[in-house]
């Protein structure tokens, strides 16, 4: 498919794309979405749009890819899983930060319970 032989920059900024092209332009637009929802600690919003990408992988990858358009395809993959691979960092960082916070909450429960315990 002729309209896919460009860089990724080149798809990010086209005006007009065919079909394709902007299906796959979706697919890394997606991407890029999930990654900002997750900084922003917008996690359900996050996972709604990863569905939202996963059906659109679904709907993209159901037709064969030509021979032209494979290596720009090959370059939003890779991008999309350089960006996947940024949200499992900050989805295993969200988690240590509330497990420290359930931790804290506990000690300070425990020294409540201390506390109230020594003035009965």
């Amino acid at each position: 498919m002729a309209g896919l032989a460009m860089s990724i920059d080149e798809l990010r900024a086209a005006e007009v794309l065919g079909a394709r092209a902007a299906a796959l332009r979706e697919l890394l637009r997606l991407s890029e979405q999930v990654l900002d929802k997750a900084q922003t600690g917008s996690w359900i919003e996050a996972v709604n749009l990863q569905k939202v990408r996963r059906d659109a992988m679904d709907s993209f990858f159901a037709q064969a890819c030509s021979s032209d358009e494979s290596s720009l395809i090959a370059d939003v993959i890779e991008t999309m899983l350089s960006l996947d691979d940024r949200v499992t960092e900050l989805v295993y960082q969200q988690r240590r930060s509330v497990m420290a916070f359930g931790a804290e909450q506990r000690r300070q429960v425990n020294n409540v319970n201390q506390y109230l315990n020594c003035g009965a």
